[in-house]
């Protein structure tokens, strides 16, 4: 039988696996650690890596193990499997070329266990984060607390730091890319502290990284870029936490003049709704407002909170959402043109385009999938302050 024969009297689909199911990370400080897969967490998107149908090819029971020193974020890359294809057939991916373009540098990985271990009983005796502690939370622990550190790449510990970072945006960031290492650029890093018998170990949590454009004459404006807390620990209230500790900051620097985000997730502007909605309830210019809330209301709390102003204006609608009783016609309906006027602004050109009664029925369409969607934020709003509340 010739190769090309062979080849087709062989079904390959047992050659092809999925990168996402094949790759497994995991945050190591011990040797325990080293050696239980309890805490292992797969990517979301491996296609920047392996393309976009997210395969390697030539591999039965294919394992791609990252393991990260859970503070120095050092790597051990581990690639194991119970067999490759007949080279008769076809050649196999060539899964350390791929992973090549995205690890760092020869210094920050390895391919060896034993200088890994090697790198974990330093790091637990040495390191510290890079950048500078900008705030600190508790957990109700006196032996956990969180940490905020902030830092640009004018430093080469940034620098590094970073290049062992960017490759989890890539793994969890939809279309993330390596972000050029100019000195506009602010990382900020969040690390779990603890302390027991006067012992200090870190465990890396997740990282924002930060834009500051220029301003005329002397402003700024700062735009969020990546935004990430690992799989291990979201759902703890991390995410809010960090994102609250960069907004204070931004707001408390009288060069900042606006905080913008770069194509949010989802899931990311959850987050950011319901943190921006919680602090402008708290502002006075809200306490007794009712719609139509005038301009100069909507550009005082611009100012303020240095959010976009429709940010500002979505924020405010939920706001006041939460006191219009819908049944009340005299007072929904100033409400619902304040809402109606903005989403038609918003979508000018598109709505520009259809028949007056088809604008209409589209209008309100998008009006009524936007009330749906502040409800939404507005019950998960109330339901963590009740939550918050029992915890007190």
């Amino acid at each position: 039988m010739n190769t090309a024969t062979f080849a087709k009297a062989i079904d390959t689909t047992e050659w092809v696996c999925s990168s996402n199911e094949a790759v497994q990370l995991r945050l190591v400080a011990d040797e325990y650690d080293l050696s239980s897969s309890a805490d292992d967490f797969g990517p979301e998107f491996t296609y920047p890596i392996f393309g976009e149908k997210e395969q390697v090819y030539g591999y039965r029971d294919l394992h791609i193990n990252l393991y990260f020193s859970a503070n120095s974020l050092y790597l051990y890359v581990d690639i194991a499997h119970a067999g490759t294809i007949d080279a008769r057939i076809g050649e196999a991916d060539n899964v350390e070329k791929l992973l090549a373009e995205f690890l760092p540098s020869d210094t920050a990985y390895t391919r060896d266990v034993k200088v890994f271990k090697k790198q974990l009983e330093r790091d637990a005796l040495e390191f510290s984060p890079a950048g500078e502690l900008v705030h600190e939370y508790s957990a109700g622990s006196d032996e956990q607390t969180f940490q905020v550190y902030s830092g640009r790449f004018d430093t080469p510990e940034m620098r590094e730091h970073y290049e062992r970072i960017r490759l989890f945006p890539v793994f969890y960031i939809e279309g993330a890319t390596f972000i050029d290492e100019e000195p506009r650029w602010e990382i900020v890093t969040l690390y779990e502290k603890t302390t027991r018998e006067g012992r200090t170990q870190y465990r890396f949590i997740g990282v924002c990284t930060m834009y500051h454009f220029f301003c005329y004459p002397d402003h700024e404006r700062v735009r969020i870029s990546q935004f990430l807390i690992l799989p291990p620990y979201q759902g703890q209230g991390h995410g809010s936490r960090l994102y609250n500790t960069i907004c204070d900051r931004l707001r408390a620097d009288s060069k900042v003049i606006e905080i913008t985000v770069e194509d949010p997730s989802e899931s990311f502007s959850d987050m950011r709704d319901k943190n921006d909605l919680r602090r402008l309830m708290r502002d006075s210019l809200l306490s007794n407002a009712e719609a139509p809330v005038a301009r100069s209301v909507i550009e005082k709390l611009r100012k303020e909170h240095k959010l976009s102003k429709r940010q500002v204006e979505r924020c405010v609608e939920m706001a006041l959402l939460r006191r219009v009783p819908l049944r009340d016609e005299r007072r929904f309906r100033p409400y619902r043109l304040q809402v109606k006027k903005r989403l038609y602004q918003f979508n000018r050109d598109a709505l520009a385009t259809l028949e007056k009664k088809e604008r209409q029925e589209k209008l309100q369409e998008t009006f009524e999938g936007v009330i749906e969607d502040y409800r939404r934020i507005l019950d998960a709003v109330q339901a963590n302050n009740a939550s918050a509340a029992a915890d007190a």
